[in-house]
């Protein structure tokens, strides 16, 4: 019994202290500098540049959506995993066709995973895209844009520009 005990503290790790700096979130958050990157993917970060594939999958209800996902600095997170609330970001998330939504979403509060390099992200975000077979989505040339609004009143966004979308696979 006593090797199993000192088998489990080996491997147990102590979390690292709280260090108080004394700044509130904003004022931490702020020393980052404001930045944003869009891009692809459903587990990590794929960047996407001009005029690339964005490659679309049929979900299983039946509909067609793309994968978005964005990296962002200097702004306050929310909680990751807790509950919705007032310091939780608000994102627009838009698949654009000639200006005009596609896909995507408006307004919805996602709080953002905090990375162990401090950088901030939403990763795998269903687009659902209104067209209503795959000879309708494929080829079409999109815009992928990202809007962000956190509690401290920080605004960023990012864009990516004639993307062609592409069946999977």
């Amino acid at each position: 019994m006593r090797i199993l005990a000192v088998t489990c503290l080996a491997a147990c790790s102590v979390p690292e202290p709280v260090v108080d700096t004394g700044l509130t979130l904003c004022e931490a958050a702020a020393l980052e500098g404001l930045d944003c990157e869009v891009g692809g993917g459903t587990v990590v970060i794929e960047s996407l540049g001009h005029a690339e594939e964005l490659p679309f999958v049929q979900g299983p209800q039946g509909g067609f959506h793309v994968f978005g996902s964005f990296r962002a600095y200097g702004v306050h997170p929310g909680e990751w995993g807790g509950a919705i609330g007032p310091e939780t970001p608000i994102v627009n998330f838009l698949v654009l066709e000639n200006e005009e939504m596609l896909g995507g979403y408006q307004g919805l509060h996602r709080p953002l995973k905090t990375r162990t390099d401090g950088t901030k992200e939403l990763v795998g975000e269903i687009l659902v895209l209104g067209v209503g077979t795959r000879d309708e989505a494929a080829n079409r040339t999109v815009d992928l844009l990202v809007e962000l609004v956190d509690t401290c009143g920080n605004t960023i966004s990012d864009r990516r520009e004639d993307l062609v979308l592409v069946p999977s696979g």
